[in-house]
C-alpha cells in the first residue's frame, strides 16, 4: 500500500508541474516596456543575460552580440527593454530584445 501511495503521490506532483507550466495558454503577457535591472543567471559557464524586473520576475533577453556585450557590461544598472516577442523556454521566459535603453546615469 505504501509503493502505491508513493506512486500517487509522484504522478499527481509531475501532473500539476505539467499543467502549471504548460497553462491554458502558452502566449505569456509581461508589461512592454519591461524595467528592471540588468543581471546575470545560471551558474559558469552556463550563464544568461537576463532583466530582474522586481525580484520576483526575472527574464532572460535574447539580443545582437553587440546589445548582449553592451549589457553584460552594464549588469546591476537599471534598463528599459523594448521586445518583439516572449518565448517560453525551459530555461524560463525569454524575451527577444528590439532595444535596450539605459535608465541609470552615470
Amino acid at each position: 500500500m505504501g509503493k502505491k501511495l508513493k506512486n500517487l503521490a509522484i504522478f499527481i506532483f509531475f501532473m500539476a508541474a505539467a499543467i502549471y507550466f504548460h497553462g491554458c495558454s502558452s502566449k505569456v503577457m509581461i508589461q512592454e516596456p519591461c524595467i528592471g535591472v540588468i543581471t546575470i543567471v545560471g551558474n559558469d559557464p552556463f550563464t544568461k543575460l537576463a532583466i530582474n524586473v522586481n525580484d520576483k520576475d526575472v527574464y532572460l533577453l535574447e539580443c545582437s552580440d553587440a546589445l548582449k556585450k553592451e549589457l553584460w557590461k552594464n549588469q546591476g544598472r537599471i534598463y528599459q527593454i523594448i521586445y518583439s516577442e516572449v518565448k517560453k523556454t525551459e530555461a524560463g521566459i525569454s524575451l527577444v530584445v528590439q532595444k535596450a535603453i539605459s535608465l541609470t546615469t552615470n
